[in-house]
């Protein structure tokens, strides 16, 4: 028989991955990743210096890129799991049917395609800062921090696309309707199991 590890015990493993990941490259290594004149110590933040001593544009390039392709692809990752449960309880669809090349290709590797594209699109356009909490972040606007005279020279050539967090946005709002909709099409699809097994009893 098939051994493999089961489809939605897969997809939690992707999305564990993502969030230690995420955890470790963002909230663990934290300011170390982050330029020292781009944390606005003095005006923001009362951290030690010491914090931002390695920061370089490519390590703030990097953790703005690892930011964002691992929210992404956990946060549809959580999507993904929903929808797997909603096809294992409400269609019936089994595990073998599940771990078709055409489930695990939506179910597993699209969440990682997907925020590594976005995230790639941020880093491609330049589209990275101090994120103003402690680490750097894609489609930030960069200018709200540093001195006052940084801001307004930085405002006048700002030019980025607002496209960018519109997307973001559009993705987390689309994600948590679907999660939302998937969640209360199981409990009204088990009430209705429920309901209609106690009838016949």
């Amino acid at each position: 028989g098939d051994q493999s590890l089961a489809s939605i015990p897969r997809i939690i493993l992707s999305m564990s991955v993502s969030d230690l990941l995420n955890s470790f490259f963002v909230h663990f290594l934290g300011p170390w990743m982050v330029p020292k004149e781009k944390m606005g110590f003095d005006e923001y933040y009362y951290l030690p210096e010491s914090l931002s001593d390695g920061g370089t544009d490519g390590t703030c390039a990097a953790q703005a890129f690892l930011v964002n392709s691992t929210q992404i692809t956990s946060v549809l990752t959580n999507a993904t799991l929903a929808f797997a449960y909603w096809l294992s309880v409400c269609r019936g669809e089994n595990d073998r049917e599940l771990k078709k090349w055409k489930w695990q290709t939506f179910l597993i590797i699209f969440p990682w395609i997907l925020g590594l594209a976005v995230a790639s699109a941020a880093i491609a356009f330049g589209s990275f800062g101090f994120g103003g909490i402690w680490f750097c972040d894609s489609f930030v606007d960069e200018n709200e921090y540093g001195t006052e005279s940084e801001i307004e020279s930085d405002s006048e050539t700002d030019d980025s696309p607002a496209w960018r967090p519109v997307l973001i946005a559009s993705i987390l709002v689309v994600t948590n309707f679907m999660i939302i909709f998937l969640m209360l099409s199981l409990i009204k699809f088990v009430y209705t199991v429920e309901k209609r097994n106690d009838t016949y009893r």
